[in-house]
């Protein structure tokens, strides 16, 4: 049994083909509520991001963990989408898991959106009660990690996120323009962003569209904004200078339709996996599309910035991850010592009371016969217990399998 991450990020694989591997929050819900987790998969934690879809279980085998990946999208594993996908055990995904709560294995380098999509994460396979001991473990110390980089390092400095980022893009775009009327579509978190960043670009009133109107009155009330109602994107579509999409929607919101009598330079930011925009509006020559993956060149600019402070988290995080195994190793060998003690235990208090029920014995003769009892069990635990321990701490975790096989201190839920 190992600690394995699963995935695909920004770095790997295209927005179209990250698509294909996406879950909303419902789907995760829905996935982990099933608890169709095979025995040799014993704890998973899913995190789906505008940039990355992971897996993060503690399972059997590598192999067995990619196959349930993609039988929850029911998407078949090609070669080509395997060239696509990473896939880490032990040390390295330990390590993984730390660098992406910290925003060091972000799009933007140092995000602190991230932070809290992974305890979401954490916090609804904990909900669904698919993590365990291991997992539990690991998140809790990558939580405790990414608070000490936050206060020991620059990383934060100069705040950006995706949605601070595509606002930037659209004052480059617009220039010398002043006062543009700016359209948002969905006020979910990045929305939420967005608008709020969106303020400084225009003092027109934002407009804010959702699906659910209460959702879009809430948002625009806080920024000064005019909510709308999804009902008349049309109607309004035509009249923004800058657009920005930023919804949950499985279905393209925009199509080239919708834009085609659009004759003044119009902007159009596209913030959502799946996307929002389909690329053709493009044929409309007054059109602008931004797309997620295009942010990047606009970002790289606020890295330099960080690059110091990621080293040092860098260097918190090596430490980090070296101490988890550590625990990890020591935790395991604990967990068979643990076991096979009691099993022990058991085994002696069952004998002492047979030695009771065949014979009149006071109270101070039981008394003794239990710290007989105790005093060889210690004895008899002293060598194999010293011995699992130093095998642990070196790594050697073939002989801490062994030693629970051996002992038969409990089946596969350790190692």
């Amino acid at each position: 049994m190992n600690i394995i991450v699963v995935g695909l990020n920004h770095k790997t694989a295209s927005i179209d083909i990250r698509e294909l591997f996406s879950f909303s929050a419902q789907e995760i819900d829905d996935v982990l509520t099933r608890s169709f987790l095979p025995s040799s998969l014993q704890e998973v934690v899913i995190l789906s991001t505008c940039n990355r879809v992971e897996v993060c279980a503690y399972a059997q085998s590598e192999t067995e963990v990619v196959e349930w990946f993609c039988a929850q999208k029911n998407v078949i594993l090609t070669t080509e989408l395997n060239k696509h996908m990473y896939i880490l055990s032990g040390m390295a995904a330990v390590s993984h898991v730390m660098r992406v709560a910290c925003g060091l294995d972000s799009l933007i380098l140092g995000e602190p959106e991230i932070f809290g999509q992974v305890k979401t994460a954490f916090a609804l396979a904990c909900l669904h009660k698919t993590v365990g001991p291991y997992l539990s473990r690991l998140f809790r110390q990558t939580f405790s990690v990414a608070k000490q980089i936050r206060s020991a390092t620059k990383i934060g400095a100069c705040p950006v996120s995706v949605a601070s980022t595509a606002v930037h893009y659209a004052a480059q775009w617009l220039r010398d323009q002043k006062q543009p009327r700016i359209l948002i579509i969905g006020v979910g978190s990045v929305g939420k962003i967005v608008a709020k960043r969106a303020q400084s670009l225009t003092s027109y009133p934002l407009w804010v569209m959702s699906r659910r109107m209460n959702h879009a009155d809430a948002v625009a009330k806080e920024v000064g904004g005019i909510a709308l109602e999804f009902s008349v994107l049309q109607d309004y579509i035509g009249h923004a200078d800058i657009v920005i999409s930023a919804t949950a929607s499985k279905e393209l919101i925009i199509t080239p339709a919708l834009v085609v009598a659009i004759d003044k330079p119009t902007l159009f930011i596209d913030l959502a996996v799946p996307r929002d925009i389909s690329p053709d509006i493009m044929d409309n020559p007054y059109v602008h599309l931004c797309q997620l993956d295009q942010l990047k060149a606009v970002i790289q600019h606020h890295v330099h910035q960080r690059s110091h402070a990621a080293l040092q988290a860098e260097k918190i995080i090596e430490d980090s991850t070296r101490e988890f195994m550590l625990s990890l190793r020591r935790f395991s060998s604990d967990e068979v010592i643990r076991r096979y003690r009691e099993s022990l235990e058991d085994f002696c208090e069952t004998e002492i009371e047979k030695v009771r029920r065949d014979n009149v014995l006071d109270q101070a003769t039981m008394s003794m016969l239990r710290k007989f009892s105790r005093r060889l069990l210690n004895k008899i635990m002293h060598s194999p217990s010293t011995s699992i321990q130093r095998a642990s701490i070196e790594g050697r975790d073939d002989v801490v399998t062994l030693a629970a096989e051996l002992f038969g201190a409990y089946g596969d839920k350790i190692l």
